[in-house]
């Protein structure tokens, strides 16, 4: 049982010698980002819950949201517009 333990101690000895190399690695490079302004998250109208969904109070109401969220998504887009310049990455439009 002695040699038994002195066979193993003797072979995780040797095993550790044989161990992998770290490989050296590449220094990481952080490119400065300018924070690019971001259009604040709208506050939409409710409607009228009393009334039909085609009445004139909430048709008026519905036009006034998609007028709001129509320039949230403007402001979304030129943010990341804003990003992707700064990776010199062309833009979708």
């Amino acid at each position: 049982m002695r040699l038994g333990r002195l066979w193993l101690i003797g072979l995780i000895v040797l095993c550790s010698a044989c161990a992998a190399k770290q490989v050296p690695q590449a220094p990481v490079v952080v490119v400065p980002v300018v924070e690019c302004p971001m259009p604040a998250l709208p506050v939409l109208p409710d409607l009228y819950g009393g009334l039909p969904f085609d009445h004139p109070s909430n048709v008026e109401v519905l036009m006034e949201r998609d007028d709001t969220m129509r320039a949230y998504i403007k402001g979304l887009r030129a943010a990341c517009k804003c990003y992707l310049q700064q990776l010199e990455v062309p833009a979708g439009d």
